[in-house]
């Protein structure tokens, strides 16, 4: 194909064509080669026979029948395909539902474990509140005793002297 165009190209130039009808000969030659597959399968050339020439078959002939062949092949295809996609979606969603059934449990299971945490963190706390009440009571007894003891020791030690003594 390469050297056809270039072949066009040199004659074109040779005969002082000009630039059009290059580019009008590779358009022309861009547009066959890019042809669509059922285009291009087409047979557009009558082929010789003993009998003569043959002409191109018929667009609604044996190429249809292929074509459609072909379509229902793929179709059978995509259906099996489909159904290996619909399975494993079903798959996927019971896995899914099973993970969220399991996250739940132990979520439920978590929360469980925190409020009985929580509530052996509040029974300390009001143990160690009693414990903390009762030094404190220990403690104010021990001073008011003491401050008792030492008011009682100065009034005694001030109270045996008199006056003029």
């Amino acid at each position: 194909m390469r050297k056809l165009a270039e072949n066009m190209a040199a004659l074109a130039k040779g005969k002082g064509l000009g630039f059009v009808s290059i580019a009008v000969a590779l358009v022309l030659m861009a547009a066959r080669t890019a042809a669509p597959p059922s285009l291009a399968w087409y047979k557009t050339t009558p082929t010789p026979t003993p009998v003569g020439f043959s002409q191109p078959p018929p667009p609604g002939g044996d190429d249809l029948e292929e074509r459609m062949a072909r379509i229902e092949g793929a179709m059978e295809q995509m259906d099996k395909r489909l159904g290996r996609v619909e399975s494993g979606m079903t798959e996927l969603r019971g896995e899914i539902s099973g993970l969220r059934t399991d996250l739940s449990g132990g979520m439920s299971e978590l929360r469980g474990q925190l409020s009985s945490e929580m509530d052996q963190l509040r029974a300390e706390m009001g143990q160690l509140r009693s414990d903390i009440r009762g030094n404190f009571q220990w403690t104010l007894g021990l001073l008011i005793s003491m401050w008792i003891t030492i008011i009682v020791a100065i009034l005694f030690r001030s109270g045996g002297k008199g006056k003029g003594d």
